[in-house]
């Protein structure tokens, strides 16, 4: 079973029902995903980059996974710890606004990144 831990680089899934039903959907497809509380309030750039870094971190995930994208994702790049996130590797997924921190990720780690569906995008 992969384990995932859930971000919120860009922008927050409004409804706590559609938060809800995303993970419940990652679970029913076999994710264990360890940080299930939603994110009530928009997190500032750094409370975002303290984020990232804290899911680089977690050795129980395999998979980064974005809540949803929107935007302002650009804003974390300048203040990334690449090293860091380099020596502690995890794949990293989403679309849209995250293709600025997928391509950044990708290119100065080497790390796998993937366009992919979002917790959002597994809400009905």
């Amino acid at each position: 079973m992969k384990a995932v831990y859930l971000i919120t680089p860009s922008c927050l899934i409004k409804k706590k029902k559609d938060f809800v039903a995303g993970v419940k959907n990652l679970e029913r497809l076999g994710f264990k995903v360890i940080n299930k509380r939603p994110v009530t309030q928009l997190p500032s750039t750094r409370r975002k980059v303290a984020q990232v870094h804290a899911a680089f971190l977690e050795k129980k995930a395999q998979l980064v996974l974005a809540q949803r994208g929107g935007c302002s994702c650009m804003k974390l790049l300048p203040h990334l710890d690449f090293d860091f996130i380099r020596n502690n590797p995890k794949i990293l997924a989403g679309f849209s606004d995250l293709s600025a921190l997928l391509n950044a990720i990708a290119e100065r780690t080497g790390l796998i990144t993937l366009h992919s569906p979002m917790v959002i995008n597994f809400s009905p």
